[in-house]
């Protein structure tokens, strides 16, 4: 003798399922532009990587755009503090030029007070010209 079978669950299975949807929140996304030496122009290659932040903001309503500034310890304290500012101006100039908003843009810069690779002074270390951009 065959029973007959439903693909549906018995109705008193679905009253344990929650009646909340989970939300998932995407992670954060870190992009990293390089700078020459005592240099704020942005290259083709950035200006591409800007281009990619902008489409990830477009794709995340809501998201937080953080804009840091840094600067090896080449040169001064005051003038690396001014080229790390020139440099997270000229990022967020360029976002702003692709599409995303400026209040959408938190613009902040270091100079070389919080290097990413810790050296001495006067040292030349292409991993701290840069600005780094996190989207939240």
């Amino acid at each position: 003798m065959l029973a007959a079978c439903s693909s549906e669950p018995p109705s008193s299975s679905r009253a344990s399922y929650p009646s909340t949807a989970t939300v998932v929140t995407p992670r954060a996304q870190e992009f990293v532009v390089l700078f020459n030496t005592g240099e704020a122009a942005l290259t083709p290659d950035d200006q591409q990587t800007l281009g990619t932040v902008a489409t990830t903001m477009r794709t995340r309503p809501g998201a937080r755009l953080t804009v840091v500034g840094k600067a090896d310890t080449i040169g001064g304290t005051a003038d690396n503090l001014s080229l790390s500012e020139r440099r997270a101006h000229a990022v967020r100039n360029d976002l702003v030029a692709v599409g995303v908003p400026p209040d959408e843009i938190q613009v902040s810069w270091t100079g070389e007070g919080q290097p990413n690779v810790p050296t001495g002074n006067h040292v030349s270390e292409p991993r701290n010209r840069a600005v780094h951009i996190m989207v939240e």
